[in-house]
C-alpha cells in the first residue's frame, strides 16, 4: 500500500485521514470522499484496530477491502 490511501468503515461510515497527516491527495481518494460522503478525521491505531472494515484505494485498482472483522 505504499501508493494507496486508507479508509476505515465505522457503522457504515467511511473515514480517511486528513491531508494534513501526510496522506496522498489522490484522485481516487477524492472521488470516494465525494461519492460516499466520507469523513476526514485522524485515525489512531486503536481506531484502526476496532474498525468494521479497512480499505486501501488507488487509481490502479480502485477500492479494495483489506480487512474485515469476523
Amino acid at each position: 500500500g505504499a501508493t494507496s490511501n486508507l479508509f476505515i468503515e465505522e457503522k457504515g461510515v467511511l473515514v480517511t485521514p486528513p491531508l494534513s497527516e501526510g496522506v496522498l491527495a489522490g484522485i481516487t481518494r477524492a472521488k470516494i470522499i465525494k461519492i460516499r460522503n466520507a469523513r476526514e478525521e485522524p485515525i489512531s491505531e486503536r481506531r484502526l484496530r476496532s474498525a468494521d472494515a479497512i480499505y486501501l484505494t488507488n487509481s490502479f485498482f480502485g477500492m479494495r477491502k483489506a480487512f474485515l472483522k469476523v
